[in-house]
């Protein structure tokens, strides 16, 4: 009887035991488990989640940065996007910077840094009374906003991703067009104005919108952050001038080897311009006096109008003179501009530039 009591208490004593065991064991694994969430480089292990998980609008939140009226969050979303493409992403603390109480770590994405992380120690706690990691901020992740400056004729409309660039942008107006100014003795000729659009953190949208057609313009990039649009060309107008154009072409090819007079050229140009008198001259000088073929205008192209105002256009024109003169075959390759203004219903060339 003695015998069967003992072993019922040893029994509920191992059990006892067993059980405490277990129960000190899971509280010491539980103990553990919150000391190491307690640990701030548990949150950066959340934090690094949302790098590579590629979470820009969360990641965003805790973003601060000052933007301009022609960008918004979203633009920044889409900037971390192209950020936050496939890569190891890793932590360490700041040098510097760190502390304990307000943890600073350096983001890596393939061992360069992008960011810098701060946590915060936060108001609840966590089991056991631990304390608790909360992000607080991230930095250091967006590039050193961009400015741009653009040029553009005086009085077109210009649209920075779809939102017009008012006035107080502009940094210098009234810019002189210094290939007009021969053109500007025999008419008005347009000028052009500058604008400085600062802290843009994406390659923005730019569009103009000219003033003589309503028409967009044509931008050259002289730089990756400087633009120059162009005036305006329309098809329609292009194609009504260019008979013209090149029967003022072929009248100047024959006149420069003698195959014409001036006065068939003259009416084509405004009378006593500075133009007029230059070729003019040519007769004076002339030496293609020989028997030679007639002319040949191989690949005559007329390009890249100008419509300045609605009085004054240019237009480029290439061709090679070809002829043949003493057995022996002459070629010219030759590059001209005109410059053209409305007299009455007429266009007449106000400038004549041999390029």
């Amino acid at each position: 009887m003695k015998r069967k009591v003992f072993w019922k208490i040893y029994g509920v004593l191992v059990v006892l035991g067993i059980v405490l065991s277990v129960t000190l064991f899971v509280v010491f694994w539980n103990f553990l488990t919150a000391y190491e969430k307690s640990q701030p480089k548990h949150e950066m292990e959340n934090v690094i989640n949302l790098f590579e998980t590629g979470d820009s609008a969360q990641i965003v939140k805790y973003m601060t940065y000052n933007l301009t009226t022609f960008e918004n969050d979203d633009t920044i979303i889409k900037y971390l996007d192209s950020l936050l493409m496939d890569g190891q992403w890793t932590f360490e603390q700041k040098t510097g910077a760190y502390s304990k109480n307000t943890p600073v770590y350096k983001v890596k994405k393939d061992g360069v840094a992008v960011a810098t992380v701060t946590l915060l120690k936060s108001s609840d706690k966590a089991e056991f009374k631990m304390d608790k990691w909360e992000l607080q901020s991230i930095g250091d992740i967006l590039s050193t906003p961009d400015d741009y400056v653009i040029t553009a004729p005086t009085g077109s409309a210009i649209y920075v991703n779809g939102i017009a660039l008012p006035n107080q942008y502009i940094t210098e107006k009234n810019i002189a067009i210094p290939d007009l100014v021969p053109t500007s003795k025999y008419t008005s000729v347009p000028t052009m104005v500058r604008y400085r659009v600062a802290g843009l953190y994406q390659k923005p949208q730019i569009l103009a919108v000219g003033v003589v057609l309503n028409t967009e313009l044509v931008a050259t990039y002289e730089n990756e952050h400087t633009l120059r649009f162009a005036f305006e060309s329309n098809q329609e107008f292009n194609a009504s001038q260019e008979n013209r154009i090149i029967e003022i072409t072929q009248i100047y090819g024959r006149y420069v080897i003698n195959d014409a007079k001036f006065a068939s050229l003259s009416p084509y140009i405004v009378a006593n311009s500075d133009s007029y008198k230059f070729l003019n001259t040519i007769s004076s000088i002339n030496i293609w006096y020989g028997n030679h073929s007639l002319p040949e205008f191989v690949n005559l192209i007329v390009n890249n109008y100008q419509i300045y105002t609605t009085n004054c256009y240019s237009c480029d024109i290439s061709f090679t003179l070809t002829f043949i003169l003493a057995n022996k075959t002459f070629q010219y390759p030759t590059n001209l501009r005109y410059y053209f203004v409305k007299s009455g219903d007429v266009w007449r060339i106000a400038d004549f530039v041999i390029k």
